[in-house]
């Protein structure tokens, strides 16, 4: 009798981790479905845009490799040994993380220019700005950049 009894509920446990599997895998795919249309669709808001000859990946072309440019977003890495300097330039909404810090003289919005330290492993969001900056410091400054062209 115990033996029946235990072979019951074996196959009831079995049946129910079945069911259970199956709809996680139906609710993967819906997932998967909505998010691959959402971002493949050809109705995505336009590209939000900046002045080209202000653009970063432009005017520091020279100190900007690019790592990844998908989804209205670019992201880079920017290295600025010393001395070296980007000419003014426009960001619209974009993040800034500090693999490699120093001091860095930066004009921000066309106000009086400052020295920042930038410590290693810093971080900052930022909305829509314009800048200009130059590497005051003795060693190498390294930057990863996400510009993100889309709207909020």
């Amino acid at each position: 009798m115990k033996t029946k009894l235990s072979i019951c509920i074996l196959i009831m446990v079995l049946l129910i981790c079945i069911a259970c599997n199956q709809s996680k895998k139906e609710a993967e795919n819906d997932v998967q479905t909505v998010y691959s249309e959402t971002v493949m669709s050809k109705e995505t808001p336009e590209r939000m845009k900046i002045d080209p000859d202000l653009d970063p990946l432009r005017v520091a072309k020279d100190y900007i490799t690019v790592i990844k440019d998908t989804l209205d977003m670019v992201m880079y890495k920017g290295v600025l040994k010393p001395g070296d300097s980007m000419a003014l330039h426009q960001h619209l909404d974009h993040t800034v993380y500090v693999v490699k810090g120093g001091k860095m003289l930066l004009g921000i919005q066309g106000e009086e220019p400052k020295v920042y330290e930038f410590p290693d492993g810093s971080g900052l969001i930022s909305g829509p700005i314009s800048d200009w900056c130059k590497n005051v410091g003795d060693s190498d400054i390294e930057m990863i950049v996400t510009e993100i062209y889309r709207p909020r």
